[in-house]
């Protein structure tokens, strides 16, 4: 799994999931008046017995090696993360909307993922919009944060591409691929295929 995939799904689950799963249902206790209704991605419509709603979407993503060698070491990455919460635009939109912001606040401040090294959540910013036209008059408030963690270089592939360097189904690399150099700190070490 990706490590956007894990932030998005750690932020669902943080969201989503009660506080208190092991008392009886009428007494759980979620984050947010979205309840359980927390998505770490999402395409279908919304009806009104769907809102108040979060979806939870990683919107760029910047990259920096940070190289041990030419082999060895990864990467650097500022993940944006925006967490948009959507409530029916009723008289007291604006409440219902901070209402939620409120609650995605407090359940990820200081959230940190432990499989990724050095991956708090900082919030960078909050945009409220309410679009009143259509169907569902719906109001939005986004908030946006960022994540920075670490992740190791894949390396050379050895086993899921064939002699002809091309992935498996997939027409050969032209020309074929003939050496493999493999750089570490002892030196280079070069494989004939």
């Amino acid at each position: 799994m990706h490590p956007r995939q894990q932030i998005r799904e750690g932020i669902r689950i943080r969201l989503g999931d009660p506080t208190n799963p092991l008392d009886n249902v009428e007494n759980w206790v979620y984050w947010t008046p979205a309840l359980n209704r927390v998505f770490s991605s999402r395409s279908r419509e919304i009806i009104p017995d769907d809102l108040p709603l979060i979806i939870i979407n990683t919107t760029e993503e910047t990259v920096d090696p940070i190289n041990v060698t030419g082999f060895e070491g990864g990467y650097r990455r500022t993940l944006t993360i925006a967490v948009e919460c959507l409530a029916e635009a009723v008289n007291d939109v604006e409440d219902s909307l901070d209402a939620l912001a409120l609650g995605v606040e407090g359940g990820l401040d200081g959230l940190i993922f432990t499989n990724l090294e050095a991956s708090r959540l900082r919030l960078k910013s909050t945009e409220t919009d309410v679009e009143r036209e259509g169907d569902i008059p719906i109001g939005a408030v986004r908030l946006t944060y960022e994540c920075v963690y670490s992740s190791q270089h894949l390396g050379a592939d050895l086993g899921l591409w064939d002699r002809d360097g091309a992935c498996i189904g997939n027409p050969g690399i032209q020309p074929p691929i003939t050496q493999i150099k493999i750089r570490n700190n002892f030196g280079t070490e070069t494989y004939e295929v």
